[in-house]
């Protein structure tokens, strides 16, 4: 029997008493009245969303400044609090938590696009077993229920009160936090041991990618050509937020920035907009087998000309602010998409920078853009060998990221049995 296993056998035996936090404590929200001079120049400290977004506990190293006079009403944050975003453009990410697991003897304060909640009494539950009981399987369930919204989710606080957790004995808690502390720091290790090898396999497939799609101009076997040689630049639909719906078999689904993947150059499919099919869109205008999607504006800077290769055809079509490349006979598709994602177009679009911001690729752009073309079989062969490279290091399904994925997974399984409780048998 584990030191855990006896503890519970001694402690509570017949299982866990479970509360609601409406009646364990209380709500307070975050900064108020503020304008964006105030976060210019500040005098105090404050958790931003992200902070709250990316961390298990508060890193007050990550602490942002904001300025805030004497006589202001503002909610502070206090040991023990936990933190949570207010909103996300997905009820799965909304009410992330966060807790604050350090004692400070400044005043901290809180973003205003979050919220804190604050035990009433704080001997019941430790500020580190909080930090891993919100971030639970039960207790994130219970969180995504309250979040209401179409394009935007917010949460309900009359809802989030009447969220239950268990309240296990605090010898419990304390032998759950020591084990999730180990394992979490071990999972850490291993997922920046992991993370560092695919970035160094990134750095090692990008080299060879760009070293064998580098030609001589003088190579009598390759034809340098312009981009509408070879393929067309298809610019997608435009139409007012007032077409959105939101039941996806009775309108057209339509992929935007967010859809492709910058760092690895895929398709992601978990947020699609859906517009009415009173939205006028040509037959070109549907994904097909071989297109190229590419993100041209209203992104990041990193996240322009940023493409996904589409394997089949799908009923999907595209955003404003997104083009396909459409490929002609002189190319295969897969060897343009290559051609793309190398540093023969990320010259080319430092080389127009030059001269003017890019804030869209249009067709005067791609127009300007000349690429090699060597015979198709050559092509082919190429795209063979990158097809193998490219599929060990960005394939979810495969290689170092899957690894990365399932250590993910076995913390969640292992953090979540942990976090298991029966709820005390009133019989």
């Amino acid at each position: 029997m584990t030191t855990l296993e006896q503890l519970i056998q001694t402690h509570c035996p017949h299982g866990v008493e479970f509360k609601k936090l409406g009646e364990i404590g209380t709500f307070y929200g975050g900064l108020t009245g503020k304008s964006k001079s105030d976060f210019e120049k500040g005098n105090a400290k404050y958790v931003t969303y992200k902070n709250i977004f990316n961390n298990l506990a508060i890193d007050i190293n990550a602490l942002e400044t904001v300025n805030v006079g004497e006589n202001e009403n503002q909610n502070r944050v206090l040991f023990g609090d936990v933190l949570f975003t207010a909103s996300s453009e997905t009820a799965e990410e909304s009410g992330m938590s966060s807790v604050l697991t350090t004692k400070i003897d400044t005043p901290i304060y809180l973003n205003t696009f979050s919220f804190g909640f604050r035990l009433a009494d704080k001997s019941i539950l430790l500020p580190d077993f909080m930090k891993y009981i919100f971030r639970s399987i039960e207790t994130r369930t219970q969180i995504i229920k309250t979040a209401q919204g179409v394009t935007r989710f917010n949460i309900s606080k009359k809802r989030f009160a009447n969220i239950e957790i268990p309240i296990p004995p605090v010898e419990i808690q304390r032998e759950i936090v020591s084990i999730l502390d180990k394992f979490t720091s071990y999972t850490a290790e291993l997922q920046a041991e992991l993370q560092a090898e695919l970035q160094a396999r990134q750095k090692q497939y990008e080299y060879y990618r760009d070293n064998l799609l580098t030609f001589s101009p003088d190579n009598p076997n390759i034809r340098w050509l312009s981009f509408p040689d070879i393929a067309n630049f298809v610019r997608g639909i435009a139409y007012p937020k007032t077409a959105e719906i939101h039941n996806g078999n009775e309108g057209f689904k339509v992929l935007r920035a967010n859809n492709v993947v910058f760092r690895q150059n895929v398709l992601n499919l978990e947020d699609v907009k859906v517009v009415s099919k009173d939205v006028r869109i040509r037959e070109n205008q549907f994904l097909k087998k071989g297109d190229i999607l590419m993100c041209i504006a209203n992104g990041s800077k990193e996240h322009i000309g940023k493409v996904a290769y589409i394997a089949e055809d799908m009923d999907y079509t595209w955003g404003g602010f997104m083009a396909v490349i459409r490929c002609k006979s002189e190319i295969l598709p897969r060897f343009m998409h290559f051609v793309l994602t190398s540093s023969i177009f990320s010259t080319h679009l430092e080389s127009v920078s030059k001269y003017s911001t890019i804030i869209n690729i249009n067709n005067s752009v791609m127009n300007d853009l000349q690429i090699p073309v060597p015979p198709l079989s050559e092509q082919q062969r190429i795209v063979d060998i990158l097809d193998k490279f490219d599929a060990l290091v960005n394939d979810l399904s495969q290689g170092l990221p899957a690894e990365i994925q399932a250590r993910q997974k076995q913390y969640e399984y292992y953090r979540d049995n942990l976090l298991t409780f029966s709820p005390i048998n009133e019989e």
